[in-house]
């Protein structure tokens, strides 16, 4: 990002046990703060495809195979 390498493999096996850990001691996240990521899941899910489009990496086309 901004031509900054970002790093997600480490500590990436643990992030769910660490949400849930967080929930029990009662600082989970709420109904509101949730509501942004629920509604992105809800539209990404009901989209219909369009294809490959404008700029994308060239392995998708092999994806689409």
């Amino acid at each position: 990002m901004n031509e900054q390498e970002i790093e997600f493999s480490e500590g990436f096996t643990d992030l769910h046990t660490k949400s849930y850990e967080e929930i029990l001691a009662g600082r989970g996240f709420g109904m509101m703060e949730s509501k942004a990521s629920i509604e992105t899941a809800y539209v990404i899910r009901n989209a219909s495809p369009v294809g490959l489009k404008g700029d994308y990496h060239k392995l998708c086309k092999t994806a689409l195979k």
